[in-house]
C-alpha cells in the first residue's frame, strides 16, 4: 500500500492529536485522581429496607393465601353474590352481580334468553358469547334454573 504525501501528513496528524488526548488524560488522572466514593451508609439503608419489603410481602402472601381459601371468585370491583340467580328471569343489573359478568355480557345472556327462550340447562348459557368453560365452570354454583 503506498499513501500520498499528504494522506501521510493526515495520518500523522490524527497520531499526533490521539497521542496529545491520551497524555493529557493521564495526566489529569495523575494530578487529580479519581477519589472511591464509600456507597456503604446507602446500601444499608437500601438492604433494611429490601429486608422489610420482602418480611412485609411474605407476612401478607400468608394472610392472602389463608384468606382466599374460602374465598368466591370475584367480579372486578361488584362484590360476589351468596344467593343463586336464576338466569331465566335475571335482568342485566341482577347477572353483573355473577362473578366474571360484566354489563355487556349480561346483555348478551338477555338478549339470547329472548332469541331462543329460557335455558334449559345450565350448562346451555355458555352459548352465549363470551362465556367459555373456564367462565361456566365460575359460574356453576351461582345460577340456577326455574
Amino acid at each position: 500500500m503506498y499513501f500520498t504525501p499528504s494522506q501521510k501528513k493526515a495520518i500523522l496528524f490524527v497520531l499526533i492529536i490521539f497521542g496529545m488526548a491520551a497524555a493529557y488524560r493521564i495526566t489529569d488522572r495523575m494530578l487529580h485522581p479519581v477519589e472511591p466514593y464509600d456507597f456503604s451508609v446507602f446500601e444499608q439503608a437500601f438492604y433494611s429496607r429490601l429486608d422489610s419489603i420482602k418480611h412485609i410481602q411474605s407476612t401478607d402472601s400468608l394472610q392472602r393465601v389463608s384468606e382466599k381459601k374460602n374465598e368466591l371468585p370475584r367480579s372486578s370491583s361488584i362484590p360476589v353474590q351468596t344467593k343463586q340467580i336464576n338466569i331465566n328471569t335475571a335482568s342485566v343489573t341482577e347477572l353483573t352481580a355473577l362473578p366474571r359478568i360484566g354489563p355487556k355480557i349480561a346483555q348478551r345472556i338477555v338478549e339470547y334468553r329472548q332469541q331462543h327462550g329460557p335455558f334449559r340447562t345450565k350448562k346451555e348459557i355458555t352459548n352465549v358469547k363470551g362465556i367459555g368453560p373456564k367462565t361456566y365452570a365460575r359460574l356453576k354454583d351461582f345460577i340456577r334454573l326455574e
